[in-house]
């Protein structure tokens, strides 16, 4: 079977003072990001964004990230906002802030989010500084859980993959709270090198557990695989890791020596390109998982720089086969330097054959824009 890109094309711009979605009025003028949060048993859509400002030119009330409900995916492609999660003065609240602090913590961005047993959780990288060497940015990856449905929010202490053992920083960060108190009971940081889960992207097996697309070193390494129990997600020792593929079956383990294993690169990738920010769904059109991301390197020997869709007949892979959807720069859109294409099997019609992204920007509007592709196979 074939697969092309029938129709790509710009639906609006998301957010801001020239969104679609009045989101000024929650002190929401500049976002990117809006990682999908679905609630099976609500049924409803949320999406988690990162650095939030009240402006588009990251100026005034800073905050390390936010939420909004989705109320509908309207007819002209566009993705319509209920509400963002606030406090009493209408604003868009943080869900768990950074310490804003240049060399210590910059920012804390969620990576991915998931519904487990009426539970909302998000992954999340803690940021030391933007301007280190990609592999030496992050302080850590971890967890955060909310029981009343995103209104608020504490840290899942337990589940905290450290980048390296030499930042005393990243400790004190792993054992303080969600409102940076110290918790009582430390957590040792030695089993807790992981420097390839720092950026989680979870997404529900339907089988018991929850599956872990991983990437560690900030959008240049390539996909490690992980899952844990439905059960257990917040207990660091039960996540276990793919160390192998046999006779096509995805072998994992947990424990010390399978994190040795993957830190010394001897277990294979889920998927071989750089990842930067990704988005995950079965597309039921095409009869495949598709992993959407922005990379500079999709596979080795290529270094075409732009936006991909990577394609698997199962869930845990391995991705090989990909569609390159558009230059990273892409006239057609107006935007320089794309990332962070997000999307959910709730955000596409005809049973998958029209699918709707969110494309974060850099330049020249810090907003997602709306974009619509349209698959064609044969």
């Amino acid at each position: 079977m074939s697969i092309r890109v029938k129709t790509y094309e710009f639906n609006g711009i998301f957010s801001g003072e020239l969104g679609y979605n009045d989101t000024k009025k929650y002190k929401v003028g500049g976002i990117d990001l809006g990682f999908p949060l679905y609630d099976k048993v609500s049924n409803k859509l949320y999406l988690l964004f990162g650095d939030t400002f009240q402006e588009n030119n990251f100026k005034y009330d800073w905050r390390s990230n936010s939420m909004c409900l989705v109320k509908e995916l309207n007819d002209k492609g566009q993705i319509i906002i209920d509400h963002f999660l606030n406090t009493l003065e209408n604003k868009a609240h943080v869900l768990s802030e950074g310490h804003h602090k240049f060399k210590y913590e910059v920012t804390r961005i969620p990576t991915g989010a998931i519904e487990v047993n009426g539970v909302y959780y998000f992954y999340y990288f803690s940021m030391h500084q933007w301007k280190y060497a990609p592999n030496r940015r992050m302080n850590l990856g971890g967890l955060c859980k909310s029981i009343d449905q995103g209104k608020t929010w504490e840290k899942v202490n337990d589940v905290t993959f450290l980048n390296d053992l030499s930042k005393p920083i990243a400790i004190e960060i792993m054992n303080e709270d969600n409102n940076f108190k110290p918790i009582k009971k430390k957590i040792e940081p030695k089993s807790h090198l992981n420097h390839s889960f720092t950026q989680i992207f979870p997404y529900d097996g339907k089988d018991g557990y929850v599956y872990l697309f991983a990437e560690g070193g900030y959008r240049n390494n390539p996909l490690r695989l992980g899952r844990v129990k439905y059960e257990d997600i917040e207990k660091y020792s039960e996540y276990e890791y793919l160390i192998r593929y046999e006779n096509g079956k995805a072998i994992f383990e947990k424990g010390d020596k399978a994190r040795r294993m993957m830190h010394l690169g001897k277990v294979p990738n889920v998927c071989d390109a750089n990842s930067g920010e990704m988005s995950l769904i079965y597309n039921e059109y095409l009869k495949k998982y598709c992993i959407f991301m922005t990379t500079d390197k999709p596979n080795e020997g290529n270094t075409e720089a732009g936006l991909y869709m990577f394609m698997s007949d199962t869930l845990v892979g391995p991705y090989k086969d990909f569609i390159k959807i558009a230059d990273k720069d892409d006239p057609k859109l107006a935007i320089v330097g794309m990332y962070a294409p997000m999307t959910h099997e709730t955000l596409t019609k005809n049973n998958g054959k029209d699918v709707y992204l969110l494309l974060s920007q850099w330049i020249p509007l810090y907003n997602p824009i709306t974009v619509h592709l349209e698959f064609e196979k044969n």
